[in-house]
Formats: structure tokens, sequence, C-alpha cells
């Protein structure tokens, strides 16, 4: 498989999306349906279109009928040093339950940031520096 040729990064707005990227596979068009109540994982080697298939999927639901995170772009993207050394990597693979707890506390603090409800909890709305 040839990885893809357009930057997805380039893409910020609905209208940079030219929906000729996207191959439209049975599944692709599954993933993209917006009636859908299941969950999806989307991995993949990089280059292989995961941002381009989840901005696709951000942007079909455009039209209000979803409320959406980030709601002022198509994707949140991770901020800070994003390596692990050692020690992250023995305390993450000891098992899933680490794992776990961080999906569910980022979850929960995006969730609390999109409806406005930090004030009070000891969370900040701004990215440390």
């Amino acid at each position: 498989m040839r990885a893809w040729t357009v930057d997805a990064d380039d893409i910020q707005i609905a209208d940079d999306l030219d929906a000729a990227l996207l191959h439209r596979t049975s599944w692709i068009e599954s993933f993209l349906e917006q009636k859908r109540s299941d969950q999806f994982i989307v991995t993949a080697t990089k280059g292989f279109g995961k941002t381009l298939l989840l901005k696709a999927k951000r942007i079909s639901y455009g039209d209000g009928a979803a409320t959406c995170i980030p709601d002022n772009g198509l994707l949140d993207k991770p901020i800070g040093d994003k390596v692990f050394n050692a020690g992250m990597i023995a305390l993450y693979g000891e098992s899933t339950d680490n794992w776990k707890r961080v999906w569910l506390i980022s979850i929960a603090v995006a969730v609390l940031k999109r409806l406005g409800m930090l004030d009070g909890r000891g969370i900040s709305s701004t990215p440390a520096g």
C-alpha cells in the first residue's frame, strides 16, 4: 500500500477537504455514517490517512446535529512532550489499567472544557507552558 500524498494537517476547515481524497470503501462509508451509535478504533501506520478519515468524520457532523469536541476545530491535537522515556514506558506497559485511567481523565476533561464547566475544578482551560 502507498501512503497518502496529501497531508491532512493542511485541512483546517470543512471547505479544505476534497471528498475525492477519500477512497470510499464500504467500511469507510459505514464509518462516516452519522447514525452509528457504536465505537470505532482507527489505527494504521503513519501516513495512511487516519487524520484525513477523522477530519472527514468530523466534517460529516458539521450540520450541528451533534456536539463535537473541540467545537472550534476539526480535531483536537495533543500538546506537550509526546516522547515516552523508559520509566513512562515501564509504567504504561505494566497493564492496560493505566491507559484506561489516562483516557478516562482525558475524555472527562475534554467534555468539561467543551461544556464550559472547568471553573472550580482545579483544571486550567489553557495549556501549561
